[in-house]
């Protein structure tokens, strides 16, 4: 089992999955100094050998979010960035180098299957409609501006995640 904790969330993976954290993995800090602005997942690696798994975490709890353009804009870009610091980290790490470069080679294996998870806190109750509708348009947008890698973009939520081998709980 591997546990991380963000955004006051804490994270339990089962042994299916094959996961770094982004915030201290040498790698992806060695991208975001080289080129200001560069953006990348909260987790990212394998859910069971042929499937790959990015998963970005936002926590707005007690907080008011820009709108839901702007915010999948971000959450979006975020995934496209972390594709590119997945290549190079292939063709320059010298740190956990086969981890990098069978991720950066199976992203290109059509048979392999692509997830993005966006774990979205918000102080909204789901039961309500309008914030049931406000998630569907969320997922919508977001699985429209990632289409171009993955069409299997999920948003969840300690409310209603439905991920195999996750557990998932407030700090």
């Amino acid at each position: 089992m591997t546990v991380f904790e963000e955004s006051n969330l804490h994270f339990e993976f089962d042994d299916k999955y094959n996961i770094i954290k982004s915030d201290n993995n040498v790698n992806i800090v060695n991208a975001k100094r080289f080129l200001q602005g560069t953006k990348d997942t909260d987790f990212l690696g394998f859910y069971t050998p042929d499937k790959i798994f990015f998963m970005e975490v936002k926590n707005f709890r007690g907080v008011n979010y820009e709108d839901i353009d702007v915010l999948t804009n971000e959450v979006a870009q975020k995934l496209r960035d972390t594709i590119a610091i997945i290549a190079g980290a292939s063709r320059n790490s010298t740190h956990n180098n086969v981890f990098w470069q069978t991720l950066h080679k199976k992203i290109g294996q059509n048979d392999i299957e692509i997830r993005y998870v966006f774990w979205l806190e918000e102080d909204v109750m789901l039961n309500n409609p309008q914030a049931k509708n406000r998630l569907q348009t969320i997922n919508a947008k977001l699985k429209s501006k990632c289409k171009w890698l993955t069409t299997k973009v999920f948003v969840q939520s300690i409310n209603n995640y439905q991920l195999d081998g996750i557990n998932a709980r407030f700090t």
